[in-house]
């Protein structure tokens, strides 16, 4: 089998992988003023207010926008921080594409 200069042969079994695509948006706290943040899930321990985001079929502005106003509700109910979200921060949290929000 002739392979030419600077080519590569891989042969073998292919074995796939299938990881949980989950992300965690979510609210801590900086100096008394609430800080949006996204991070897996397993790390979300830290934050005062998260919600779980998966791979779905809503907008992305649209959702940024459900987001919000889950995390406005649960701050209420945990702290008194100061409860001004930026939509434009939670937009830069989250990941390109369409969504589906679990709330935890």
């Amino acid at each position: 089998m002739y392979i030419p200069k600077g080519s590569f042969y891989i042969s073998g079994k292919r074995n796939y992988l299938k990881g949980r695509l989950e992300l965690a948006i979510g609210v801590w706290e900086l100096e008394g003023e609430a800080r949006v943040t996204s991070c897996p899930p397993e790390a979300s321990n830290v934050m005062k207010a998260k919600v779980l985001v998966i791979p779905g079929e809503i907008e992305k502005l649209t959702a940024a926008k459900m987001i919000k106003e889950v995390l406005k509700n649960e701050l209420k109910k945990v702290t008194s921080m100061s409860l001004y979200l930026d939509l434009d921060e939670i937009m830069r949290a989250l990941p390109s594409g369409k969504f589906r929000i679990l709330r935890r």
